[in-house]
């Protein structure tokens, strides 16, 4: 590869470096997440649903660790969220049961969850569901760059720059758009 490109470039060809194994780009061929799985992509997940009471409500949970579970008021089409209530007291294996008294509710939901499943990431390649880092980390970035171009740098003596115009990376993501309709909200 060293001699193809400089021989590329002594011909003043563009010569791109494609720095990835596995797509979307970030995964260093799964070796970030081998050596730090803690580092694997998250998101908050949020719902909320509008209720009017009184009435008994059964609400399945947002998958992953719920982070807040509570209803609003709702007046004249405005949330009072001074007048908000904590539901955890409520959760039961099915999910939230709670008599909501009567008017209006928007009951809200709030979890983390890894996301791989129906995400970008989360899709079939070779028999195999790939984990995905979390590209809102500085560290996944730094050890990307350790795993890849300093070994391409090492490889090639040294200098990148003189022998590639470019590097092309494959649609690095973050994860937050599904691929089906989850139901609920995603920010990564």
């Amino acid at each position: 590869m060293f001699r193809f490109a400089r021989s590329a470039r002594s011909k003043d060809m563009n010569v791109w470096l494609y720095d990835e194994n596995w797509y979307p780009s970030g995964m260093a061929g799964g070796y970030i997440l081998e050596e730090h799985f803690e580092w694997e992509v998250e998101g908050l997940l949020f719902k909320d649903s509008l209720i009017t009471g009184p009435i008994k409500t059964n609400l399945s949970l947002l998958p992953g660790n719920l982070v807040v579970i509570g209803a609003v008021p709702v007046v004249d089409n405005k949330i009072q969220i001074e007048k908000s209530m904590n539901l955890t007291q409520f959760l039961t294996a099915k999910g939230l049961e709670w008599n909501a008294p009567a008017g209006s509710w928007r009951i809200v939901q709030i979890s983390t969850n890894v996301l791989r499943e129906d995400f970008q990431a989360g899709t079939d390649r070779g028999g195999k569901v790939r984990h995905y880092p979390s590209l809102l980390m500085p560290e996944v970035t730094e050890r990307f760059i350790e795993l890849i171009h300093k070994k391409y740098a090492g490889v090639m003596g040294g200098k990148l720059g003189s022998l590639f115009y470019a590097t092309f990376t494959d649609e690095p993501s973050l994860m937050a758009q599904p691929y089906v309709n989850l139901g609920y909200g995603v920010f990564p």
